[in-house]
């Protein structure tokens, strides 16, 4: 491109229905794909899907202003306790979210526990 005297600009058109059926599929985990503003173009929860309110909730947008390409951590979404990650997908701005309920995450835990007790 740098032997052009005029600036071009390519558009790639995606078409996420190919992972819609698996992402909706992944059990006790949620997940989305969220733009850099926190829109969510896909999500295991339709609800989500272009919301306000969850582009705007904590967990969003601390995965698009942290500096780290991945991270795992303990957060809250909705008012709900939640073992979280994110990763950068690499193209546009793009971030991947995931999050399981902390609840059940140490669920296998808690009952290991309490039966050698």
């Amino acid at each position: 491109f740098e032997s052009m005297k005029e600036p071009m600009i390519a558009v790639i058109d995606i078409s996420l229905h190919r992972f819609e059926d698996q992402i909706r599929k992944t059990g006790i985990a949620n997940l989305a794909i969220v733009t850099g503003d926190g829109t969510a173009l896909l999500a295991s929860n339709a609800s989500f899907i272009g919301s306000p309110g969850f582009a705007a909730a904590a967990f969003v947008q601390e995965a698009l202003r942290s500096p780290v390409a991945l991270e795992i951590a303990e957060r809250e979404l909705e008012g709900v306790k939640i073992l979280g990650a994110y990763a950068d997908v690499g193209l546009g701005g793009l971030k991947v979210l995931s999050w399981v309920p902390s609840d059940q995450v140490y669920r296998a835990s808690f009952r290991l526990i309490n039966k050698s007790i």
